[in-house]
This record gives structure tokens, C-alpha cells and sequence, in this order.
């Protein structure tokens, strides 16, 4: 018997994944306070909050997968917008969602992907494009 436990107690085992993304665990508070036929989107039961802003992200952040990683952190989180490469070798990501949304959203831009090296993450305010308000898209301006 190991010291510090009764024999015949039940044993806890309490795991944590470092792999799990600060997104993932906002979506399952989201679930877990959310009841019902609500919980089918986030997204759609703050429709009335959304506001939309611009990421402007810099350091190492094109040619490592940084707009992908982008793309499946928004749709984890139910955020509608785009991502795009920027000539200055920046990454844009316009956001539209709730306040904690794309606060969530900022805080794994900040992360980024494996490979890349993220300087800054820039942010300033702007208008909700209709054009892009239902979906989260990889942009190419070729």
C-alpha cells in the first residue's frame, strides 16, 4: 500500500493535455453553461454582441502555417472572418464575434502554431462586413 492513501479508496486521476488549445477549452465551457437547443452555436446566441476587429500579426508568421492554424482556431470558436498574408510579412485576421470570442481568438493568435515566432499582435477596431459575417475564410491575394 502507498503511503498517503487508504487502502480500498478510490483512486482520482486528474489529466491535463498541454495539447489542448485555449480554444478548445473555451468551447467546452461554452457547452457546459450553455443548456439545451442554445448550446447548438455560440455564435449564434450572442448575435445581437458581435463586433468585428483586425488582427495584425508579426514576427515569423508566413511559411509556417500560420493562416491555417488561424482558420481552425476561429471556426473552433465560432468566429466568422478571414485571414489573409500581408506584403510587409505580416498576417491579417479580420474577426467578427462576442467580446470573448475574439478575446479567445487573440489569445491563441498570440500562441500561434509550432514554427512560428509571433512578435506583436496589433488589434484595432473595425466594421462588421456583411460579406464575410457567416464564415471564416483562408483569403489569397494573388
Amino acid at each position: 500500500m502507498r503511503q498517503g492513501r487508504r487502502e480500498g479508496a478510490p483512486v482520482r486521476e486528474v489529466r491535463r493535455s498541454r495539447a489542448l488549445s485555449s480554444s478548445r477549452r473555451f468551447g467546452s465551457l461554452v457547452e457546459s453553461h450553455v443548456r439545451g437547443g442554445a448550446a447548438a452555436s455560440f455564435s449564434k446566441t450572442v448575435s445581437g454582441q458581435k463586433k468585428a476587429v483586425r488582427f495584425y500579426v508579426s514576427g515569423l508568421v508566413q511559411g509556417v502555417g500560420y493562416r491555417y492554424f488561424a482558420h481552425r482556431a476561429a471556426q473552433q470558436l465560432g468566429v466568422a472572418g478571414y485571414v489573409k498574408n500581408l506584403n510587409d510579412g505580416r498576417v491579417e485576421v479580420f474577426a467578427i464575434g462576442a467580446e470573448a470570442q475574439l478575446r479567445a481568438l487573440r489569445e491563441d493568435l498570440k500562441r500561434g502554431p509550432r514554427g512560428a515566432m509571433v512578435e506583436e499582435v496589433a488589434e484595432t477596431v473595425a466594421d462588421v462586413l456583411k460579406e464575410f459575417e457567416s464564415d471564416f475564410s483562408i483569403e489569397f491575394d494573388y
